[in-house]
């Protein structure tokens, strides 16, 4: 019997029919070769099948079908359940991977045992395929007091399809299935609850946003919705388990998450909602010094706001 690669790509693809060959060639044209490619066809309408019908005969490729759509969480379960390897990666379906993704993130992992995730920067791309910007970048190991209390606290800096891990972590349960979106977030807490996390200091992906780009993430409220949840269980999880999540680090948290959604319904002009928003963050953390600012720049009158700088 021959060994087993080092790494396990997971890719879940539902209805993906265009980006998908650029998302599957970025993995084959990768600079390190040594890793098992698993594709789960996570019950899609449309072309997907016929676009991945001749990349099957690749050796690499290991190919399951769901026949009914069950969502991406459960996508990445039985990925991952299929999974051979010692590293488990994550390629999005309309994503991009530079050639040395893999060369440089397992260089990490190879060279840090106690690192049990790592991650990088992307390059934020529109449907074209555009460079938009960067997120990330700051390039450091973190322990995982910092990472976990910085997730908890802040929100989720990982993006989640530059993310290689080891495997051993995942003895019960990868991402939750109760959560329809965010549950790379909870697993991510959930590493950094336990094991120190790496971030790459430079891009390793492009990952597809902007205009015209339908995924998971743009559906916002169903994005808030879950992200509240998942602090909530988190603070119910680790209220006994160091690192601890307090009353008052729940507080911070929720306080900084209403602030995060009031943001965004200021930038789409609901101004209502985003004031209701601003009052419930408020009530967790009256000292959350981002409140006031957000009121002062968006929702007071220009006039107002330009009479009280020259006071100062």
């Amino acid at each position: 019997m021959s060994a087993s690669p080092l790494v396990s790509v997971i890719m879940p693809v539902y209805n993906g029919e265009r980006y998908l060959v650029e998302a599957i060639e970025s993995i084959l044209n990768q600079t390190f070769h040594d890793f098992e490619f698993i594709i789960l066809n996570d019950g899609s309408t449309d072309g997907t099948e016929d676009i991945l019908e001749p990349y099957l005969k690749n050796p690499k490729i290991h190919y399951h079908k769901f026949q009914q759509n069950q969502g991406y969480a459960k996508a990445c379960n039985k990925a991952v359940d299929l999974a051979r390897c010692r590293f488990i990666t994550i390629q999005d379906a309309d994503d991009i991977s530079l050639p040395t993704r893999l060369e440089e993130e397992i260089e990490v992992l190879e060279s840090n045992y106690e690192v049990e995730l790592v991650y990088s920067p992307v390059l934020l791309i529109d449907v074209a395929g555009k460079i938009l910007g960067q997120w990330g970048g700051k390039g450091q190991q973190l322990s995982k007091e910092e990472a976990f209390y910085e997730l908890y606290l802040n929100g989720d800096f990982i993006p989640n399809p530059t993310v290689m891990m080891r495997r051993r972590h995942i003895t019960h349960i990868f991402y939750d299935p109760s959560l329809p979106v965010c549950s790379d977030f909870e697993h991510q807490l959930r590493v950094a609850h336990d094991y120190p996390i790496f971030e790459i200091s430079h891009p390793l992906v492009k990952l597809r946003r902007g205009r015209g780009h339908s995924s998971m993430t743009s559906h916002r409220e169903l994005n808030f919705w879950a992200e509240r949840r998942i602090l909530k269980m988190i603070h119910q999880r680790y209220r006994r388990s160091y690192p601890k999540v307090t009353k008052v680090h729940y507080a911070r948290a929720m306080s900084n998450q209403l602030l995060k959604e009031s943001r965004y319904y200021a930038s789409q002009g609901n101004v209502k909602k985003a004031i209701v928003l601003l009052a419930l963050a408020l009530t967790y953390n009256p000292f959350n010094l981002g409140i006031y600012g957000l009121i002062a720049r968006k929702m007071l009158p220009d006039r107002l706001v330009s009479l009280l700088k020259r006071r100062r």
